[in-house]
């Protein structure tokens, strides 16, 4: 029994499961494992290095107390009691500090040595404000002896507590390159099985693309009248069949070209027709608008063939935009020959892009002249006669024609109305429009 191979979308999808789990399981393994490190790191910084700093305060409030016990022992002023006060109160909260950590590190037997250590500096304390009470020696022993227990407590905590951190950091280390093989093992055996089926891919598709090449190669050459001969239901089989009706298109795209015109690449009369003729048959209503450059001969024959090439293609890239910015997706623009342009839109669309037409198009043609005539506004030639006179800077008309102004509309029709109103509109001076709001003739 033959096996039917996986489509090419099966294919890449399970190429990219593949490659999403190992992917997601390598990122899940490395995303608890770098929260057990954080949890790790944290208890050491919030409870072991926090122990450590406490435990280093209090030797240094005792040390401290040491000093001032001793100064007043031999000086006995009475103003050395208030800071050895202090001394013993900062040991106290630092002590209570320490005990109140999370994770036990509070030693049992520097708890009994710290208390029997701020009993008797309470004591000598106590002493040394009664005058009338005896420093004894016994009370200086007692509390030297207590001092004594309590500082070797804390160095042996002090030990401990740093070599747990050192442990600790060394097992961070460990776990760090433990999670970073694994996770690397992880994605690496994701690659390598994509890979594979990319592979695979490959050589699912090649012998597809070299039948699409060919068809390609027969296209670019001329000939849309390709065949496929592959029946399958495969992506490929399916696109093949896609590029046929493509070519097919192509033949009739290739036919408007020869229509469209070869400076603007606009539609040209044939296409501008024909998309009257539909309009008309669906009973839509639409503004045929006529747009033509006055003056543009003359402009011509001053700045010369290239300078007016230039223009013309200037002016059909400001229609074609207007109408794309302010149009709709079917709305239409044609060019059907030298400086004469036609666009077709709704009605109540017409007027607003005639008016943004102008008011680009006056925006920039005064870029096309030399400094002299633009800052003139005008120069001197001669007419068609033959006689010299001024002539303006170049600007538009736009004639615009309503569908539903004729009671039984054609292209022909339009056509000559709009012919009609532009040769009003070139009488008048600047860039101008206007529409047909008459209705029934």
């Amino acid at each position: 029994m033959r096996l039917i191979r996986p489509t090419l979308t099966r294919q890449i999808v399970f190429g990219y499961l593949i490659l999403a789990l190992f992917s997601l399981s390598a990122v899940a393994y490395a995303l608890n494992s770098l929260r057990n490190q954080v949890n790790r790191a944290d208890n050491l910084v919030q409870v072991d290095i926090r122990a450590q700093n406490l435990l280093r305060s209090l030797r240094s409030s005792l040390l401290g107390e040491e000093r001032l016990t001793r100064q007043y022992q031999v000086l006995g002023q009475p103003d050395l009691l208030p800071p050895l006060a202090s001394r013993l109160a900062e040991f106290r909260a630092r002590r209570d500090a320490l005990e109140a950590l999370e994770g036990g590190q509070f030693d049992l037997q520097l708890a009994a040595a710290g208390r029997d250590y701020l009993a008797a500096g309470e004591e000598f304390l106590q002493a040394g404000r009664n005058s009338g009470q005896k420093m004894t020696a016994e009370l200086r022993d007692r509390l030297a002896g207590t001092r004594r227990l309590t500082l070797l407590q804390l160095n042996q905590n002090l030990a401990a507590g740093a070599t747990r951190v050192d442990q600790t950091l060394q097992r961070l280390g460990q776990e760090s390159r433990s999670a970073y093989k694994i996770t690397l093992v992880l994605v690496i055996c994701g690659m390598l099985l994509a890979t594979i089926v990319a592979v695979s891919l490959r050589l699912y598709i090649n012998a597809s693309l070299q039948k699409l090449a060919r068809m390609i190669r027969d296209v670019a050459s001329g000939s849309f009248d390709i065949k496929v001969d592959d029946k399958g239901h495969d992506e490929f089989s399916l696109l093949a069949r896609e590029f046929q009706s493509m070519a097919t298109k192509l033949r009739e795209l290739e036919q408007l070209q020869l229509d469209a015109n070869p400076l603007t690449r606009l539609p040209g009369n044939l296409a501008i027709a024909r998309e009257i003729e539909q309009r008309i048959e669906r009973g839509e209503t639409f503004a045929h608008a006529f747009a033509d450059l006055d003056n543009f001969k003359v402009y011509n024959d001053r700045y010369g063939y290239q300078r007016g090439s230039d223009v013309i293609n200037l002016t059909g890239t400001i229609i074609r935009d207007v109408v794309e910015q302010y149009g709709d997706p079917g709305d239409t623009v044609g060019h059907i020959g030298g400086d004469d342009y036609i666009f077709l839109t709704r009605p109540e669309l017409a007027e607003q892009m005639a008016a943004e037409i102008i008011a680009r198009f006056d925006r920039v043609v005064p870029d096309c002249y030399s400094e002299a005539d633009r800052e003139a506004g005008f120069f001197y030639a001669r007419d068609r006669f033959g006689e010299e006179r001024r002539f303006p800077l170049l600007s538009i008309s736009i004639a615009i024609v309503c569908s539903d102004n004729f009671e039984h509309p054609t292209a022909a029709l339009i056509g000559r109305e709009c012919a009609r109103m532009k040769e009003h509109l070139k009488n008048q001076p600047g860039s101008i429009f206007l529409i047909d709001r008459r209705r029934g003739h």
